[in-house]
């Protein structure tokens, strides 16, 4: 997440939302970056321990020891963290 900040594809303290792996939105998961984090609840995550966390809060019996965060967290136009990656990428010429 830095390279997004330093890139400007992500701002800091700007909101993104928890999304499962159907696609599905989750409101009440909107989060907010801070020095390259996700803060919730006080608390700052790295993309794929807090999507860890919240997909066993969604389905407790889910075994979610392997997760891919940067495909759960979407921006405000609907981009996951993935797709603003491969834009960086795509800029840097990569």
């Amino acid at each position: 997440m830095p390279e997004l900040l330093r890139a400007g594809l992500l701002k800091e303290n700007e909101r993104v939302i928890f999304q499962n792996y159907r696609g599905v939105k989750f409101p009440q998961y909107e989060v907010t970056i801070v020095d390259g984090m996700l803060k919730w609840n006080n608390n700052r995550y790295s993309m794929s321990d807090l999507a860890s966390k919240l997909l066993k809060d969604l389905d407790p019996a889910q075994d979610n020891e392997f997760v891919r965060g940067p495909i759960l967290w979407v921006n405000v136009a609907g981009k996951t963290m993935a797709d603003l990656w491969d834009v960086y990428l795509a800029q840097k010429g990569a």
